[in-house]
């Protein structure tokens, strides 16, 4: 008898069998996929790029994913503040702000577009927070992310590359 009619004769066993190759199949997929430990929230220490108005130089911070981080964690310093960066082209991979000053960054063709600042205490993930305000680096007022007037300025801002062409946002790397 060959396996075609052993199949057919013994139809429960071959569903038996379809369904312990599909849970392993989905169990090999869960444990790959990081789904029994704590899958892409587990995924190490951001760093979060800080400029530090008193001193003008940028510097790197390690936070962990998703943990509490200071305002202004760079020695007590009361005008520190997160920074976006932005490049008019690709930017630079590694950490290559960390402790450069302003003309540093120029060079690079690189520029802080804005500052931003939130309560202590809440979540490192800005889109997981209402209570972000930010302020054009060049000066002006601090303004609440969901503002319209943010918005404007935000376009204008990421709009200074050569023929008003968009600036890519340039994100600190991940430590693992």
């Amino acid at each position: 008898m060959g396996l075609r009619e052993t199949m057919n004769n013994n139809p429960a066993a071959v569903t038996g069998g379809a369904v312990v190759v599909l849970l392993l199949a989905l169990g090999f997929a869960a444990i790959r996929g990081g789904l029994f430990s704590g899958g892409g929230r587990n995924i190490g220490t951001a760093q979060i790029i800080y400029y530090d108005v008193a001193n003008k130089q940028i510097k790197l911070v390690p936070t962990k994913m998703g943990e509490p981080y200071p305002n202004s964690p760079l020695d007590g310093s009361p005008e520190t503040y997160q920074a976006t960066v932005f490049a008019c082209g690709e930017c630079p991979e590694g950490n290559v702000v960390d402790g450069l000053t302003l003309a540093d960054l120029e060079a690079k063709g690189m520029y802080i577009g804005w500052l931003q600042k939130r309560d202590p205490g809440t979540e490192a993930d800005p889109s997981f927070n209402p209570s972000v305000m930010y302020r054009a680096f060049k000066g002006g007022s601090w303004v609440s992310g969901s503002d319209s007037r943010w918005y404007t300025t935000e376009d204008k801002i990421q709009r200074q590359c050569p023929g008003g062409a968009y600036a890519m946002p340039c994100y600190a790397p991940l430590i693992k």
